[in-house]
Formats: structure tokens, C-alpha cells, sequence
């Protein structure tokens, strides 16, 4: 089993927005059992033991990591300064320049922005704070002018569904973001959000808008909700949409959620703590999410047995098990937008490079971090791309890394590479 890359780190349940379809907005009741937020002296002590296991990312995020700015910053530059990546998951309503500056500074790069729609009223309704949009608006502004890559995420509900698109656009055109998420709802509750999950027919009309964005404007779309490879069984023209399948469920493999009080999960949206950071070590918490971490085509995963016979069950892993625990009451339920096992394989193509490096000197641009692994395999993150790595692929990166241009040719000749293969590990690399 892999270890995980990735893990979210949850400073503060606190938040200053109470949106209508977040996962903790209910977890509490603020009478009588308070938010948590960890102290600047636990927080460091998470992120060190993160930092130690070698993970390539943490993510800081809530409740609304902000409302703990001086933490925040503090974990970010100890990630930072030992070769982790720090990313931020935030509303962005209380940022400032100056405070996103000092953020910068500290080695953030990235934030994914909750942002719920282009219509002001619908949006602060959703967040239940008026006044939101226009700090929402702002707050991206301030980030992307120091420097902070900012990835909108707009999480859509069936009152939202057709505004995917007039969502994208507004941001785009209002401050020139690159970059936009359309992710369907993942349900924290039966009772509270089976009206306002997505049909069959709404998932197709968010991609067909995400697509939209992508060819009108050149957005880069995605989405971090993990849709379901037979949802296409019966679609016409369904390559379109086949990228969108390949966000499988990491929980508890690939990512892990660690709470403000050291608790581990498998993912934000799970209330289930398999021990704690501060108290055990994270191999032993790894180790009790067995279930979530072995291979899909295990007995021992929580694949449900309906999904058994499917070819895609590798890449699929029978969909959240998170949204399938709240629709069925059972972590190996059937996940609630599961249609019927495929028989045939997607057409999963392959990437086609847009530059020929074969006859040219290249040099790495920037964020190359390796590891390697226990039983003596690798694995390179580069941007948020992540790979295992061959031999041949290890020394071209470490010397990527260490020589200011590197002569391709001569490189797949002392190595006996395929130049042609060379080129699309060089295309993905700049990708």
C-alpha cells in the first residue's frame, strides 16, 4: 500500500460563513460543545510529525484557517522550509494585501476559494452572512495580485446547477481567474442534503458547463468530487467527459484529515478518528484504516459487492463511501448515483505531448520534490502532478534538478531511453 502524498490539516472548526452545505456546519452545537481550533503549539506539533513522514502537501484549511492568521502562518513557513508544500482551502472573506503578502512569503502558493455562485443574493444566502460575495471577491483579488494561484471552487447544489457556468464567467471576466472547480455536493447528512443533491442529468449539465468554460475562455477545469465511470454506460459522445473520471477517492490512501486535536480520518467529510497524531504513530493510524487503503479488488475494501464485476473498478473504487454511508447506512453501500457494473473500459486516451523536447536542452521549472518508498520505488510531485518513478525517470529529474539545461538526446543515448517516451514524461513535466 502507498503512502499517503497529501493531508488536510484542519487548524480551526471555527468559521465566520455557516453555508448550507458544508460537512461541519451541523457537527456542533455551539451551546454546548464549542468548535476546536488548535493551539499554536499543538498546530506545530501536527505539522512537524506531517512533515517527518514525508509528505509531499499539506493543506490548511477548517472551519475557516484565517480566523487563526498567525498560526496559519507559522505552519505554512515550517512546511515551506523543509521542503513540503503549504496550500490553503479558504472562504478568502478575510483576507488582505497584507496579509496575503505575508502568506506568500511563507511559502503558499495556492488556495482553493469556496465561492458559491455569481448572483450576490444567492450567494450570501448560501453562506447565511450578507456581505460575503463582495469579501469573497476582494479576498481573490488581494491573493492573486501577491502572487497566490487561486483555484475557485463552487460546490453546486440542485438550486445552483445551471449557474456553473455564468459562475466560471464572472470570475473570469471580474478578475482573470485561470483556474475554476465545479463540485457537485458531497452529502454530511440524509436528512439535511438528499434535497439538494445532484440528479443523473444535473452531473452531465455541470460538466457540459465546465467544458463550456474550458473552450470559451480557456479555463482550467475539474472538479474534486469523484464521479462514477458508469454513469457513462449509456451517454453518446461520452469521451468528453471521461477526464472527469479519473478524481478517484483518496481517502485514507492518498490523503488523509487530521482534526485540530491530532484525530485522523480518511478524508474532511468523515466523522470516524482511527487514532491521533500526537499521541501514536502515523503508520499505526494508517494501519486501522486498513479497509480504505488496500486495493479496490480486495475482500477486505469496502467496495460494495454490486461494483464487483465492474471493469472499471480500479479506477473507480465504487465511488465515495462517505456520500454512500449517508444515503445507505453502510460504508460498503451502494453509492447513491452507481448506475450498473461496465462491461467494456472507457477509452481512457492517452495524453498527446504538444511540444517535441527530443531535440532540444531543457531545464525543470520549479516545485520538484522526491521520495522514495519502503520497498525501494520512488515517486516525483511536480506542480500537482504526482508519479511513481523508474530508475531511468529518478536520474533524469535529479538531474534536471541539479544542471541548468539538459541535453535530451544525449540523455536517452547513456541511458537507452525512448526519446518518444522521454517527450511525453517532459510534456507531463510542464503540463
Amino acid at each position: 500500500m502507498m503512502p499517503p502524498t497529501h493531508a488536510q490539516f484542519e487548524l480551526t472548526e471555527r468559521c465566520n460563513n455557516l453555508c448550507t452545505y458544508c460537512y461541519n456546519s451541523w457537527k456542533y452545537d455551539l451551546t454546548s460543545q464549542p468548535p476546536r481550533t488548535a493551539s499554536p503549539d499543538s498546530a506545530k506539533q501536527i505539522v512537524q510529525k506531517l512533515i517527518d513522514y514525508d509528505l509531499f502537501v499539506v493543506i490548511f484549511t477548517g472551519g475557516e484557517p484565517l480566523l487563526e492568521k498567525d498560526t496559519l502562518l507559522d505552519c505554512a513557513y515550517l512546511c515551506s522550509s523543509n521542503n513540503v508544500t503549504p496550500d490553503l482551502n479558504s472562504n478568502l472573506t478575510l483576507m488582505t494585501m497584507e496579509l496575503a503578502a505575508q502568506l506568500k512569503s511563507a511559502g503558499v502558493n495556492k488556495v482553493m476559494a469556496s465561492f458559491t455562485n455569481h448572483d450576490q443574493k444567492k450567494h450570501d444566502a448560501i453562506t447565511q452572512r450578507r456581505g460575503s460575495f463582495d469579501e469573497a471577491v476582494k479576498g481573490m483579488e488581494y491573493s492573486m495580485a501577491a502572487g497566490i494561484d487561486v483555484v475557485p471552487n463552487m460546490v453546486i447544489m440542485k438550486g445552483t446547477v445551471a449557474d456553473v457556468y455564468k459562475t466560471g464567467e464572472f470570475l473570469h471576466k471580474k478578475i482573470g481567474i485561470k483556474n475554476f472547480n465545479g463540485s457537485p455536493i458531497a452529502p454530511e447528512s440524509a436528512d439535511i442534503h438528499a434535497g439538494q443533491m445532484l440528479s443523473f442529468d444535473d452531473q452531465l449539465h455541470v460538466l457540459d458547463q465546465l467544458l463550456a468554460l474550458e473552450k470559451d475562455y480557456g479555463i482550467n477545469v475539474r472538479s474534486v468530487i469523484t464521479f462514477l465511470p458508469c454513469m457513462l454506460a449509456k451517454v453518446p459522445e461520452r469521451d468528453k467527459y471521461v477526464r472527469f473520471m479519473e478524481v478517484e477517492c483518496q481517502g485514507g490512501s492518498r490523503m488523509i484529515s487530521v482534526s485540530p486535536d491530532g484525530g485522523v480520518r480518511t478524508c474532511p467529510p468523515a466523522w470516524a478518528s482511527h487514532g491521533n497524531i500526537l499521541e501514536e504513530n502515523l503508520e499505526q493510524i494508517l494501519d486501522k484504516m486498513h479497509c480504505w487503503r488496500v486495493a479496490p479488488e480486495d475482500t477486505d475494501s469496502l467496495v460494495p459487492e454490486e461494483c464487483r464485476p465492474c471493469v472499471e473498478l480500479s479506477n473507480c473504487k465504487g465511488g465515495c463511501r462517505i456520500e454512500a454511508c449517508v444515503m445507505t447506512g453502510s460504508l460498503n453501500g451502494k453509492n447513491p448515483y452507481m448506475r450498473e457494473p461496465l462491461k467494456e473500459k472507457l477509452n481512457w486516451r492517452p495524453e498527446i505531448p504538444s511540444n517535441d523536447y527530443t531535440n532540444s536542452a531543457v531545464s525543470f521549472k520549479g516545485g520538484l520534490k522526491l521520495r522514495s518508498l519502503d520497498d525501494g520505488t520512488h515517486e516525483a510531485m511536480f506542480g500537482n502532478y504526482i508519479m511513481g518513478l523508474t530508475q531511468p525517470e529518478l536520474n533524469l529529474l535529479q538531474a534536471l534538478s541539479e544542471k541548468e539545461r539538459v541535453d535530451v538526446q544525449k540523455f536517452c543515448s547513456e541511458h537507452e531511453l525512448d526519446p518518444s517516451l522521454v517527450n511525453v514524461f517532459l510534456n507531463r513535466l510542464n503540463s
